[in-house]
């Protein structure tokens, strides 16, 4: 029995440790996922950032096309002071119109930043539903297997034990078969037989 049980526990031993290595298989693998994932993400990012800082943004400024064409004519026509006066809106005008192209710039590049964002939440997400996905299975896949396991487990003791009770009976039968065997074979052997005649013989001369 002890024997038995010692192997039984050397089974469900195995039996857990590999449940661990599948479970820690999975894990691995979703882990490498995570990271790949995370990682062209930020190539994908950086990207982003760099392209927008590149990128010219053709924005119209229709007042500063009028004060450009006004300061044309005001040279041609030597009128230098406002010309100088033009000149200092013309500066105000781009000084406007570099800012509206930076924050167009920073605008597109911030949708294309939550469009990444908003699909890398949703690429992760996928991946740790189907990380528990699989998980869940590998754990109800565990427990039924767990328990069909048990089972065999108990059967087996149950029949070493009724094997171990037959073959308790089986020598008690033998050895009491055996033993009136030996009281039967003595009652015919041959010297107690001889002697139980002399003692008749005894007993009858004594008589007469």
């Amino acid at each position: 029995m002890t024997a038995l049980k010692d192997k039984q526990r050397d089974i469900y031993n195995d039996f857990i440790c590999d449940y661990d290595t599948k479970r820690d298989e999975i894990d691995l693998k979703y882990k490498n996922k995570i990271e790949e994932t995370k990682k062209k993400y930020n190539e994908e990012k950086k990207e982003i950032k760099n392209n927008a800082s590149k990128k010219k943004i053709q924005l119209i400024n229709k007042k500063l096309i009028v004060l450009k064409d006004k300061i044309k004519r005001m040279l041609k026509m030597g009128l230098l002071n406002e010309a100088e006066i033009i000149k200092k809106e013309i500066e105000i005008e781009n000084n406007k119109l570099i800012k509206k192209k930076q924050n167009e710039k920073i605008k597109q590049s911030q949708i294309k930043l939550n469009n990444l964002k908003n699909k890398q939440n949703k690429k992760l997400n996928e991946i740790l539903l189907n990380c528990d996905k699989e998980k869940n299975d590998l754990e109800i896949s565990f427990n039924k297997e767990k328990n069909e396991l048990i089972y065999k487990f108990k059967n087996q003791l149950t029949d070493f034990e009724m094997f171990k009770k037959k073959e308790i009976n089986n020598k008690k039968k033998k050895y009491i078969i055996h033993n009136s065997d030996n009281l039967f074979n003595k009652s015919f052997d041959k010297n107690n037989i001889t002697k139980k005649l002399e003692d008749e013989e005894e007993s009858l001369a004594d008589i007469i």
